[in-house]
């Protein structure tokens, strides 16, 4: 697993590379004046970064050397003024001592006498300054010659360990940059003795070589550097003055060579889109013709293609099926061979009529049926339709041909069912007309006379047999609604229902439908409200229809209502009447709501169990509301109560009668749509 990380790895390390490479040539070929303006600043900048550091570097060496010559020259003029001067005057008697102005005639010892030196020096306006100081300095010279600061200290550390060499520092020295530069003053034979041995001395034990102090010098670097820094500004003017010269000579080198290159490279890449375009334009007319042969051959009905001369240029495999002819027979043949023979010449005829004068003998090109024949001389029906493409001066014409021979048996069998479905409901037109009296004239006898012996019995019968005929009586009227409904739904299905439009007053029409349904309402946890508009118009239709509607829908709102409200509304607007009946009772699940208006259904079996009825009132309600131009609707939800809505125009029109009796559906289009399935 190590190895594989490794070369993923080196893998990931190459890709980065090489795209970092591919952008900086990017970079410096799309930018290339400011890669080299950026490329001359970091030279100047690295350049003046190096000179500045070479000018500190010589500034403080000169220094060093300078201060170290100041050393050398102290310490020389100490030996010399030691070997000649104090050994000379000794010899004659002279007193050599450090406080030389208190005694006549003498003069002053080695170390004081560079010691004043140095002050001189250090006097002088040139800045430079020497000191000679040690950690053992004579009671006199307690004051100046100790160790002063932390040069001084880290100076006699450093010497102690390395006496033959030099310690040096670049410091402030009184707000001044100066080099700090030290030696060791080593204990000389001839000071060894006195040093031993003199009273004031603060230290004994001395030998030759010792390193008794620290001999400094401190050398200004002020003045050097600032004459430095004037020199190289100008030096580095002149240079920036003929780098910016060259850089403005080459950006116009370079500016005109890339128009030149950007000139050609716009001309480069006009063609290579050329040739892109190109190259797709060809794939996509290869993919197209591949998808045109595809579909020409995936087809299910025959496609035959003609050229400018009525000649065969495609046909397809569905149409070598139809007709039995192979592609390579038809092709560049004429296109008879699959025509009847009595007319092929009207179709040859009319073919060169068209391209030549583009008059065509057919009214349109679309679903023509035309006669057909297979190579075994079988003639057959098919539908036909043509297209004309025009490329250039060239023209096909293109047909794409069904078989229609089953379709003209099943609609010879739809025409032959239809016929039988009139009969059929011509006959059940007859049957009901007729039996609407002898339906309706027995039951009203039953009735009327049920009635009669119920009143006129009423304190003779025992009360069991009064009972019989209250049961007598509420199922013959409940037949007779029965035979109204179906009765009624017939009409309506044979368009048979007649209209009678009245003007009247909806209010009135509402109130004597409350009367009606009030000794239906037999439970007082349920009211009956009305909220009618105040300023409705007169409704002018048929107002028998419309109770009937209003009946149905309250009656059903009473049947599913066990407590609650039972509320009817009617608004005015956009010519028309809105009418509205709801209740607050079990509701209508979503899923029933597409199907509560159709004939004999219910929500379920259980609700026909419990309430009863036989599913035709609604569907009567709607299409009588239909009939008079309007619809009824519905919402509901269950255990919240079902609002059924009643829209009606304010004045009916009998113009659209014959449109709303054709949409009901027939029992021929019942039968045609039973043989499509079979």
């Amino acid at each position: 697993m190590k190895p594989a990380r490794f070369f993923l790895g080196g893998d990931i390390v190459h890709q980065t590379v090489t795209h970092t490479v591919a952008a900086c040539v990017r970079l410096l070929h799309e930018r290339t004046i400011l890669v080299l303006l950026l490329l001359f600043c970091l030279g100047m900048g690295c350049m003046l970064w190096y000179v500045a550091r070479l000018q500190s570097n010589l500034i403080a060496s000169i220094a060093l050397q300078d201060a170290s010559l100041y050393a050398q020259a102290l310490t020389e003029f100490r030996t010399l003024y030691t070997s000649e001067v104090v050994e000379t005057v000794r010899a004659h008697g002279i007193e050599v001592t450090h406080d030389y102005m208190t005694h006549a005639g003498a003069i002053p010892l080695p170390v004081t006498l560079t010691m004043l030196l140095g002050e001189r020096i250090s006097a002088h306006e040139a800045g430079a300054q020497v000191r000679l100081y040690s950690p053992y300095p004579f009671p006199a010279r307690r004051a100046e010659g100790g160790l002063r600061d932390a040069f001084g200290q880290a100076a006699w550390d450093y010497l102690q360990h390395n006496p033959h060499r030099s310690f040096h520092r670049v410091e402030e020295v009184q707000g001044r940059p100066a080099l700090r530069y030290a030696t060791a003053d080593l204990m000389r034979p001839s000071c060894v003795n006195c040093h031993n041995t003199h009273s004031d001395s603060p230290k004994t034990g001395w030998k030759t070589g010792d390193v008794r102090g620290v001999l400094e010098v401190v050398f200004p670097l002020d003045t050097a550097v600032a004459q430095t820094r004037a020199g190289l500004r100008g030096t580095f003017a002149l240079m920036a003055a003929m780098a910016g010269v060259g850089l403005s000579s080459l950006a116009l080198a370079i500016g005109k060579l890339r128009r030149s290159s950007t000139d050609l490279d716009q001309r480069a890449r006009r063609l290579e889109r050329e040739i892109t375009e190109r190259q797709r334009v060809e794939e996509a007319l290869r993919e197209s013709e591949e998808k045109y042969r595809h579909i020409i051959n995936a087809a299910a009905d025959a496609i035959i293609s003609l050229d400018g001369q009525g000649l065969v240029c495609e046909f397809n495999y569905a149409a070598e099926q139809m007709f039995g002819f192979t592609k390579a027979e038809m092709l560049g043949k004429p296109l008879t061979p699959i025509m009847p023979p009595h007319l092929r010449d009207a179709h040859a005829s009319g073919l060169l009529r068209y391209f030549t004068t583009g008059k065509r003998h057919l009214p349109h090109w679309h679903n023509i049926e035309l006669p057909g024949c297979t190579k075994d001389g079988w003639e057959f029906p098919l539908e036909v339709s043509f297209s004309l493409l025009e490329a250039g001066e060239k023209k096909f014409l293109t047909g794409v041909l069904r078989d229609i021979t089953e379709r003209k048996r099943v609609e010879g069998a739809l025409r032959q069912a239809r016929e039988t479905a009139e009969a059929a409901t011509q006959a059940k037109s007859v049957f009901l007309a007729n039996m609407s009296h002898e339906l309706r004239t027995p039951m009203n006898a039953i009735i009327g006379f049920t009635r009669l012996v119920m009143r006129r019995s009423q304190d003779v019968l025992p009360q069991r047999q009064y009972e019989n005929l209250e049961k007598i009586l509420i199922s013959s009227e409940h037949l007779l609604t029965l035979i109204n409904d179906i009765l009624d739904l017939s009409k309506i299905e044979a368009g048979r229902m007649e209209i009678h439009p009245v003007s009247f007053q909806l209010e009135a029409l509402v109130d004597v439908c409350l009367h009606t349904l009030e000794p239906m309402v037999q439970s007082e946890r349920i009211r009956l409200v009305k909220e009618l508009d105040t300023d409705l118009p007169l409704l002018a239709t048929d107002q028998d229809k419309v109770k009937q509607i209003l009946m149905n829908l309250l009656s059903n709102a009473v049947k599913f209502t066990t407590e609650g409200t039972i509320t009817i509304t009617a608004r005015h607007y956009d010519g028309a009447i809105t009418i509205a009946v709801t209740d607050t009772g079990i509701g209508i699940p979503a899923e029933a709501l597409d199907h509560i208006f159709e004939e004999f259904r219910q929500v379920d079996g259980s609700t026909t169990r419990q309430y009863g009825g036989t599913g035709l009132g609604l569907s009567i309600s709607r299409r009588l509301a239909q009939l008079l131009g309007g619809d009824v609707t519905v919402q509901s939800a269950v255990e919240v109560g079902s609002t059924f809505t009643v829209m009606l125009p304010l004045h009916y029109d009998a113009a659209p009668l014959v449109t709303r009796v054709a949409t009901t559906p027939s029992r021929e289009e019942s039968i045609r749509c039973r043989l499509w399935m079979a």
